[in-house]
């Protein structure tokens, strides 16, 4: 009985009514597929300011270690090499 009077208020509604009601679900349903999309890019963007900033701190870090090896490479020439002969300096930078 119930789903009888559903149909009968279904089909009450004039054609007009009915593309009126279907465009205004498809403005709901585009917004927010559009809030989402917004959404996903800003967690892009936030994604690639944080790499950026990890980049930056990993060139940082390096610069460091490669300033540090310098170091102890010349005073690894100031070494008795003769007396320690199981040490070998190896430099590629």
């Amino acid at each position: 009985m119930k789903i009888n009077d559903l149909k009968n208020n279904l089909s009450s509604f004039s054609r007009p009514w009915q593309f009126i009601i279907f465009f205004f679900m498809l403005s709901i349903i585009s917004v927010f597929a559009s809030l989402l999309m917004d959404q996903k890019l800003y967690i892009k963007q936030k994604n690639n300011n944080e790499l950026e900033i990890l980049k930056a701190s990993f060139s940082i870090q390096r610069k460091d270690l490669i300033d540090l090896k310098k170091i102890i490479m010349l005073n690894a020439e100031k070494f008795d090499f003769k007396r320690h002969q199981n040490i070998i300096l190896i430099s590629y930078e």
